[in-house]
């Protein structure tokens, strides 16, 4: 595993790279960091040049700035990598932007994985997760706020998964709640509703069966929406599907990405 640090406009993204081949890149999800995929690295590091890094606002990277969006710092870590096109796997804002790579710069992107994916444009039924927690952060403060995150539905079925749930509560415990004070606010993602027609990559869409309805709504949306996309159905796990269910999703994303 070797380490690596990126210098970008007004900061610098942290991550690290293992294994060779085709490269990799993971993104992960909302107040979480690279932490999150542990499980995988081992898993694709043996036939893949596994890139794993925190968003700006997150882990150990620097706070994000108004003029530069994740998707840019993403552009901009291929390119410090020297890598022209990789395998895009995301979850929840990661697979945001994984989206959003495949529908801006499809040039850059082989094979498309989304789990628990969101969509700017979709319409909630009941309040968007990461809005109430913004809320309830500006109303209680950051600790507060860490707690009813933790104890929210979009995680609730980490209680069957002791140790998913317990290395959830360390990365979340660890940040620093920088978006909820208003100190780290990158340009927004570009919209992608009217491009899913036109993406190419081979997609993979996971969802857990026990996520909230919404996030399951959006994977089933956008499986329709992609001409491209496969959609599978994790029956015990939830939002965090590639914690609570690693070795299940593990098989299908080497499968996908073979």
């Amino acid at each position: 595993m070797t380490a690596f640090s990126i210098p970008v406009d007004q900061g610098t993204i942290r991550g690290e790279q293992v294994g060779d081949g085709t490269p990799v890149v993971l993104l992960h999800g909302f107040s979480l960091d690279r932490r999150m995929w542990r499980q995988q690295l081992e898993a694709l590091a043996a036939h893949h040049h596994v890139i794993s890094y925190d968003l700006r606002g997150f882990g150990r990277s620097s706070s994000g700035c108004p003029e530069r969006s994740h998707l840019d710092d993403l552009v901009a870590v291929l390119d410090a990598r020297g890598i022209g096109k990789a395998h895009m796997i995301g979850l929840s804002l990661g697979a945001n932007i994984a989206l959003a790579a495949a529908a801006y710069h499809p040039p850059r992107v082989d094979r498309l994985v989304l789990m628990s994916p969101g969509l700017a444009s979709f319409e909630w039924k009941t309040p968007r997760p990461p809005d109430e927690v913004m809320a309830h952060a500006h109303s209680h403060g950051v600790e507060s706020a860490k707690e009813f995150w933790l104890t929210h539905p979009v995680f609730a079925s980490l209680r069957s998964f002791p140790e998913a749930a317990d290395a959830v509560s360390r990365m979340i415990a660890d940040y620093e709640g920088l978006q909820w004070q208003g100190r780290s606010n990158p340009r927004p993602l570009p919209d992608v509703t009217e491009r899913l027609s036109l993406i190419k990559a081979p997609t993979l869409i996971v969802n857990g069966a026990r996520d909230v309805d919404g996030y399951k709504d959006i994977g089933l949306l956008l499986s329709t929406r992609i001409a491209t996309a496969r959609r599978v159905l994790m029956s015990r796990s939830g939002h965090m599907v590639n914690m609570e269910e690693s070795s299940q999703v593990n098989a299908e994303l080497l499968r996908h990405l073979a």
